[in-house]
């Protein structure tokens, strides 16, 4: 039977291995108060707001060694990092993808690790992404750095 306090285990468990995977990466994982996950590739440092559930800590972090992986890739530049601090449709929608390729590395990297994904990871990866939705069409975001256009 698992029990709260088990299931906390398991999350504390995963998140630690997560951070050790990133570290093995080059990256450092810092965990801040009402801190907006992200990653600073300039730095190599993801960050992950820390006043969250352990669970959706780790489901942050999976997303965000989502963006470390695709950074990784050869074809990035080309891809996503066009934006320049201008949002237009077309750059709005550039990171919408790489917002959703994100989710699915991250996913991926779970399922390959042996990580235990379960239902919220759906429900909270739908959440950040519909986010983003209403940003690219009404010009708003919830993340202050997403604010510009």
């Amino acid at each position: 039977m698992i029990t709260k306090q088990s299931n906390s285990k398991m999350w504390k468990e995963q998140l630690g291995e997560a951070v050790a995977y990133a570290k093995r990466r080059g990256w450092t994982v810092e965990f801040r108060k009402n801190a907006e996950s992200s990653v600073d590739a300039k730095h190599s440092l993801v960050l992950i707001q820390s006043n969250r559930t352990l669970r959706n800590q780790f489901y942050m972090l999976v997303h965000e060694l989502g963006h470390v992986l695709m950074f990784s890739k050869r074809d990035y530049a080309d891809n996503f990092l066009r934006l320049n601090g201008k949002y237009s449709l077309q750059s709005k929608v550039l990171l919408l993808e790489e917002e959703l390729l994100a989710w699915r590395e991250g996913e991926n990297l779970a399922k390959k690790q042996g990580w235990k994904l379960d239902n919220h990871f759906e429900v909270l990866k739908s959440s950040m992404i519909s986010s983003y939705c209403l940003w690219a069409t009404h010009r708003k975001h919830p993340y202050k750095r997403f604010m510009r256009g």
